[in-house]
């Protein structure tokens, strides 16, 4: 057996014990209910413009961004509205996704932290989409949010960018 082999070996095993655990994961809080505003709203000046001191390719980056999504009018407020999405509706193997509403019966558990989504934004074509993700460590602590472009790569949603609005 070569060295590559064992190694894909050993990661697989490792991974494998992982996931066949899933009372060792760690819980992941949908916030879908708290508010029915983004921070996109307060943040969005410095998205569309960009930062004061931000460099120009930036600035620019951010404007062309736009441009394929000149054709909803909407950008901002769908931007600035807050998904209801629930956490039944996420599939993911390696966290327990669970809605804010049961964060107090989970105290001493291990947490990843409180997660909220805006509305989606599609562009004509129905294959790149904007969405406002806020992600905060735990219920009240520090956190940033950002906006991702996502593209659809065989029928499977991937980001294809990013830009941090603030942290804090």
């Amino acid at each position: 057996m070569h060295d590559e082999d064992l190694y894909i070996e050993e990661k697989t095993k490792a991974h494998n014990e992982i996931f066949n655990h899933p009372e060792k994961f760690c819980n992941l809080y949908i916030d879908s209910t708290k508010s029915k505003n983004t921070d996109f709203a307060t943040s969005s000046k410095n998205f569309i413009t960009g930062h004061p001191e931000a460099h120009i390719n930036h600035k620019k980056s951010r404007k062309e961004l736009l441009k394929e999504f000149s054709n909803n009018t909407d950008i901002i407020k769908k931007l600035s509205t807050r998904s209801s999405i629930k956490a039944n509706q996420f599939n993911l193997c390696t966290v327990k996704v669970l809605d804010l509403a049961e964060y107090d019966k989970h105290t001493n558990e291990c947490e990843i932290g409180v997660v909220y989504f805006s509305e989606i934004v599609f562009d004509p074509s129905k294959k790149r989409a904007l969405v406002f993700v806020d992600h905060h460590i735990k219920k009240d602590y520090y956190g940033r949010n950002a906006v991702f472009k996502l593209r659809l790569h065989d029928n499977y949603w991937e980001i294809e960018d990013y830009t941090i609005l603030s942290t804090s």
